[in-house]
């Protein structure tokens, strides 16, 4: 699978667990150093189990990243832990930050993980490799995945067979600039077979591996294993002594999973039990030209999900969260027997619960693909049969056919390319550089460049509408060719029907031209003037009438699916604009401070308070605007009242010494004509240790612009390091810990 770029959080083609396998990293700085407490973001990572190498289609690991940063008591900062090496027979780790199973740096140390490994709080050190090794029989299918934050530093993953452990010889590999690595492996040869997690150009990193054995049933297992169909891979035998249901019990594996008939009204199963070593699977059998409508409820005391499954293997769907459990539509699917599982998410705080099962028959056909569109692994319509399926060509669609899985593609195609939701961008592709490495696939295909595949191109088909686009593209009819829908204002979208709208929800910092109506919810979160109207979006703000500079606005509403702006004209530079948001019932509502640029000049997003405060310091005259958005609610669609209080003040940076060092976006250069706070521009010349403001101040050899502390501490060019020696050549700094297992040279705070 060529990855793509997706709007969306999570894939539509995947079971989403929202707890378990954990995403390792605590965010850089912004956690571990200033503690500020912001709106948890939803899980993203997850890999595959049909046999591509996609990280976010058909998957299944899920991340948990909670944030969480352990202090041992110094100032918020943890100590950089240290292997002894008494303790370790006279190893001396490769860096500071080595893990518990070293020494495995070598293939002839590889850690004996065997296929039913699940570990976390590995790591692996600067121009390093972590060696694991495996037994495995011919015909079975191994996965093989890594898990890590890739903003910390990016790591490779190849496969070997014992006879054969060099890069050039590798089985497999998977080496993307993705959150994960992810190798599905099937076995040739009974024997053993090794794992190589390898630095990316010098890069060091935390991380999380999983070895398992890829099941669709209990049947692929080996002996005392059963398959978690929502895992897609073969776990260890559990007893299971809670969540018992008298009448349909054993059925918490495949094999056992208890027969539910269907007919003209459905099948309600009432007062079951739940716990979290517990799955629940029924079976079904669902009839031609026919689908299902699944509805799970539960007192929401727990995170409690319902899935659908083939009997013989496939995903075809996961419930959406409700105001009372979830709903699981299962439209157009092919005649025969499904399994449903109903899973209670292993959290730290999960407790045991109970549940009711709703299962309906629903009718009808699908026509053409676009009616399959979002239908999870089958996004073809079968217009014979009326049912979506997906694409087995076992390798037979050549260059520019229609695929779903690399499997589909013949050998000379670098992969599947599926760019969102909708078969219409499917396409068997090759990489490219430019429209002339196109050629081979016909005279429409030119290059694109999708941000996840590290400045690589790859060659797509001329297109006529947006649903030959992925979801971040529009399809521009004049040149035939897929344009990106990012954009920082309104001003940036070509359709007038398009507002640059901040799709993400309560998340929002990347705005896409999307058609606002459809976008934005008209009938919810509508207040008072200001917000008495459609104000969703840059060019529809309400304007802010201010007095003296100060301003108090009253009666204003915000729902889930709704974002409010308002525009605000600061009259002079030097000022400070704030804006505060108070707020009624248990919402939850963050407002932001951008300007006319779509730069992010404040932003209040706690989890807790209220009033919610944003402040932007030192501005230039002009418009900004204040965003106002609800972080989404776990049931239903909340309607929250809240009052909006502006003013504006004068802030002089000449009168302060180093006043623009904590501004945000980080301006540190002071007008002396103004005495506002402007841009630096180091024109990628600032050595390391010299001052700066964004990364592209700096040189070549420099890991980031360190920006995260502001005050009186130095923004210099640095990189990330294991020990202080690794700091000696940046002047003032000492290696710093700023997450538990991340370093970086700076000027220690005090």
């Amino acid at each position: 699978m060529i990855r793509p770029l997706s709007l969306y959080a999570t894939p539509r083609t995947a079971p989403q667990r929202r707890g378990g396998f954990m995403l390792l990293l605590a965010t850089l700085v912004l956690t571990a150093l200033t503690a500020a407490c912001t709106d948890p973001q939803p899980p993203s990572v997850t890999t595959t189990n049909n046999g591509d190498l996609d990280a976010g289609n058909n998957g299944t690991p899920d991340a948990d990243n909670n944030g969480n940063v352990e202090d041992t008591g110094n100032n918020g900062i943890p100590d950089i832990p240290v292997l002894d090496d008494a303790a370790n027979n006279g190893f001396e780790p490769a860096c500071s930050l080595e893990d518990s199973i070293a020494p495995n740096q070598l293939a002839s140390e590889a850690f004996d993980a065997g296929t039913d490994y699940l570990a976390a709080q590995l790591y692996v050190c600067p121009d390093t490799s972590d060696w694991f090794r495996f037994d495995a029989t011919a015909g079975q299918t191994i996965l093989v995945y890594a898990e890590f934050n890739a903003s910390f530093g990016d790591l490779d993953m190849y496969l070997y067979a014992e006879d054969s452990r060099v890069r050039d010889s590798a089985i497999a590999m998977s080496a993307t600039a993705d959150q994960s690595e992810f190798i599905p492996f099937e076995v040739p040869t009974t024997g053993t077979y090794f794992v190589e997690v390898a630095s990316f150009e010098g890069s060091q990193n935390e991380y999380a591996m999983l070895i398992k054995v890829a099941c669709s049933s209990d049947a692929d297992c080996p002996t005392g294993r059963s398959c978690s169909l929502r895992g897609g891979y073969c776990n260890g035998a559990v007893d299971v002594t809670c969540g018992i249901d008298e009448g349909y019990e054993p059925n918490e594996t495949t094999a056992q999973a208890s027969p539910l008939t269907l007919g003209q009204s459905p099948v309600e199963l009432s007062d079951l039990k739940l716990c979290p070593a517990d799955e629940d699977y029924y079976r079904v059998t669902v009839p031609a030209q026919s689908g299902l409508e699944i509805t799970l409820t539960h007192p929401g005391d727990n995170d409690v999900d319902v899935l659908l499954f083939g009997a013989t293997g496939g995903f075809y769907g996961q419930g959406t969260p409700t105001a009372t459990g979830e709903l699981l539509p299962a439209r157009f699917l092919p005649a025969g027997d499904y399994l449903i599982l109903v899973d209670q998410v292993d959290a730290p705080a999960a407790t045991r619960t109970s549940y009711s099962l709703s299962v309906a028959l629903t009718t009808g056909t699908c026509t053409n693909d676009v009616e399959c569109a979002g239908v999870p692994a089958r996004e073809f319509c079968n217009t014979t049969s009326g049912a979506c399926e997906g694409i087995t060509a076992d390798g037979t669609q050549p260059l520019g056919g229609s695929c779903d899985d690399d499997g589909d593609c013949t050998a000379n195609a670098a992969g599947c390319y599926e760019g969102s939701v909708g078969a219409g961008d499917n396409v068997c592709t090759i990489l490219c550089d430019d429209d002339q490495g196109c050629a081979a696939l016909g005279a429409s295909f030119y290059c694109i460049f999708p941000e996840t595949l590290r400045g690589q191109g790859l060659c797509v088909d001329a297109c006529s509408s947006d649903v030959e686009c992925s979801d971040t593209f529009f399809c521009d009819v004049d040149s035939g060719r897929c344009e990106s829908r990012r954009c920082v204002t309104d001003v940036d979208c070509r359709r007038a029907e398009e507002a640059c709208v901040y799709a993400d929800g309560g998340f929002g910092l990347t705005g896409y031209c999307l058609n606002y109506e459809a976008s934005q919810d008209q009938t919810c979160g509508v207040g008072a003037a200001p917000d008495a109207g459609a104000n969703g979006s840059s060019s529809r703000a309400g304007v802010l009438a201010l007095t003296d500079g100060a301003g108090i606005f009253e009666g204003l509403s915000i729902c889930d699916a709704d974002e409010d702006w308002y525009a605000v004209d600061v009259p002079e530079a030097a000022s400070n604009l704030s804006a505060d948001v108070d707020f009624s019932g248990n919402g939850d509502l963050d407002v932001y401070i951008l300007g006319a640029d779509g730069e992010f000049y404040g932003f209040g997003t706690s989890g807790d308070a209220n009033p919610e405060q944003a402040l932007a310091t030192y501005l230039t005259a002009g418009r900004y605007y204040i965003r106002v958005t609800q972080f989404p609610a776990e049931t239903g669609d909340r309607t929250t009242e809240y009052t909006l209080t502006v003013n504006i003040t004068a802030a002089d940076c000449r009168t302060t010494m180093g006043a623009c060092d904590d501004t945000s976006p980080l301006r540190i250069q002071c007008s002396e004509e103004a005495g506002a706070c402007t841009p630096f521009d180091g024109m990628g010349a600032v050595d390391l240790g010299g001052s700066c403001d964004s990364d592209d101040d700096c040189v070549e050899g420099a890991d980031f612009c360190f920006t995260f502390l502001g005050g009186g501490t130095a923004n210099i060019c640095t990189i990330f390091c294991t020990s202080a020696a690794d700091c000696a050549d940046i002047p003032n700094t000492e290696c710093v810990q700023v997450s538990r297992r991340t370093a970086i040279c700076i000027d220690p705070p005090n």
